[in-house]
């Protein structure tokens, strides 16, 4: 029994227990596992041994007795995730390569189209560090109290200008505002990613409940040991989205209402602002979801 020698593995610990979570780059699946599960693949990762040595050599590390019946039920298990060094794992990996075999479009998520953007990031990563320091952070966290409080205190006039959007003009105004805020929200989940560490492979164009949206892959992030980097993964798009917000909030209140600039950031108060609660909603598979799973 030998463990795939490509697979990447992280010791994580959450709410006082350990877990392993392994990483596949062939089909890029994670998979997670258990403290005597983890016991158990490391002694398939050193020299192969047959099911009854292993059988014994875990009943001493686990202090239990564990029969080779077990592990080869367990065994069957890691084969059937491609995560063994046998010939039939090979001959399918080679039949899958490159492919997201969890990453099947449904009728309420489907993908359309997708880039690998490693050269874009990695463009980005170099200049964009001042993002991650608490003099920025603190300052786009200002930004964001003091729109909501401009917000609260001018309800009706923001509320009485939103409806003069949906004109034949605001309507082709909004759809490059909303594009370009949704690529720095997605963008700032990646740059987060890749700040502390994590790939990102894919992003793309899909439709979530037959609406066009914008998505960025940044499961690498279920590999960090810590769980606060973890969330800020996914807390980056929303934060990075209500700054914008908060800016734009204040552009709104100190220009003229005719003022071309004015529009533009009228566009990005109300939809931004009505985005960034739909992504927070943890009932939808967006931001709130995963950052409360």
């Amino acid at each position: 029994v030998q463990f795939r020698r490509d697979l990447e593995r992280s010791y994580q610990i959450q709410q006082g227990k350990s877990y392993l979570v392994v990483k596949d780059p062939v089909t890029r699946r994670y998979f997670r596992f258990t403290q005597a599960q983890a016991t158990l693949i490391e002694l398939f990762v050193e020299t192969p041994e047959s099911v009854e040595v292993i059988a014994e050599r875990a009943s001493e590390k686990l202090n239990s007795s564990v029969s080779p019946a077990t592990i080869e039920a367990f065994c069957k298990s890691l084969e059937e995730k491609f995560l063994l060094e046998t010939p039939a794992v090979r001959e399918k990996l080679a039949a899958v390569s490159g492919q997201r075999l969890d990453a099947r479009s449904s009728f309420l998520y489907w993908k359309v189209g997708s880039i690998d953007p490693a050269k874009i990031f990695d463009w980005l990563v170099s200049r964009t560090t001042w993002a991650f320091t608490p003099a920025f952070q603190t300052l786009a966290l200002f930004i964001i109290i003091t729109g909501f409080a401009i917000t609260y205190s001018n309800w009706k006039s923001l509320s009485g200008q939103a409806p003069a959007l949906f004109s034949l003009y605001g309507l082709i105004l909004i759809w490059p505002v909303v594009f370009t805020v949704t690529t720095i929200h997605e963008f700032s989940h990646g740059l987060t990613c890749r700040h502390y560490g994590g790939k990102v492979q894919e992003v793309g164009f899909m439709l979530i409940y037959f609406s066009p949206a914008f998505y960025c892959d940044v499961s690498d992030s279920y590999m960090f040991p810590k769980r606060t980097h973890r969330m800020a993964v996914g807390l980056a798009g929303g934060f990075a989205q209500l700054t914008v917000w908060g800016i734009c909030t204040i552009i709104w209140r100190v220009t003229d209402s005719s003022a071309f600039i004015n529009q533009l950031a009228l566009i990005v108060v109300v939809f931004s602002g009505l985005q960034t609660l739909f992504n927070f909603n943890p009932l939808i598979k967006l931001d709130g979801y995963y950052m409360l799973s």
